[in-house]
């Protein structure tokens, strides 16, 4: 697998997603589509790809994590899927995080604590408050929200967020628009496994999220 150095200073801003570990990702989960197209064809629906995930909405964008994109090739006269994601191959996608990646955002940018990328696109952000402060997690679950508000061209693509205090829980995520707060349900994140008696327990660890993305 090709390594990737991405490099960023404190105070930068960050792309809400990467375009070179994003290209190589999709050539390389299509390569049975891109194997029969010319260069230029390739950098044709290259662009049409990344142009359709930046301009489109937050629910098509959610469609094309999923399903993928469709491009007509006039050539084969034919639509194509261009998968973003192989979800069933993990190993043939790029998985990394960033910590306090500073995104575009108004009145103020925001930097979250961590982000988690696929394949060069931000699918969860965390947020990480005092573990011993009663209520911590609910303050990191307000800072998302706040998040959502300020730099809501992040949350077209990051699809839930992830609380850390003196509880764990998770939340699914949306642009916020119209900068009108709301109160979006927040879960705890538990998996089920034996303890050492061989009895079924639910557990939280925040290394499960890890470990899932």
């Amino acid at each position: 697998m090709k390594k990737y150095s991405i490099d960023f200073k404190e105070g930068d801003l960050v792309s809400f997603f990467f375009d070179n570990i994003l290209r190589d990702a999709i050539r390389r989960i299509n390569r049975d589509i891109f194997a029969n197209l010319s260069v230029e064809k390739e950098e044709e629906v290259l662009r049409e790809v990344l142009d359709r995930l930046r301009g489109d909405s937050e629910v098509r964008v959610l469609d094309y994590l999923k399903y993928g994109v469709e491009v007509y090739l006039r050539k084969r006269r034919r639509k194509v899927s261009i998968q973003l994601i192989d979800h069933d191959k993990p190993e043939n996608n790029v998985f990394y995080y960033l910590r306090e990646a500073r995104f575009r955002g108004s009145p103020e940018n925001i930097k979250p604590d961590i982000t988690l990328y696929i394949n060069g696109v931000p699918i969860v952000v965390i947020e990480a408050k005092r573990l011993i402060e009663p209520y911590s997690y609910l303050e990191a679950v307000n800072q998302i929200r706040r998040y959502e508000m300020y730099s809501p061209e992040l949350f077209k693509y990051a699809q839930f967020g992830v609380a850390v205090g003196d509880e764990e829980r998770y939340t699914p995520t949306l642009p916020n628009w119209d900068r009108s707060w709301r109160g979006l349900p927040a879960y705890r994140w538990l998996i089920k496994e034996r303890d050492s008696s061989g009895r079924v327990v639910d557990r939280f660890d925040v290394t499960y999220i890890l470990e899932a993305f």
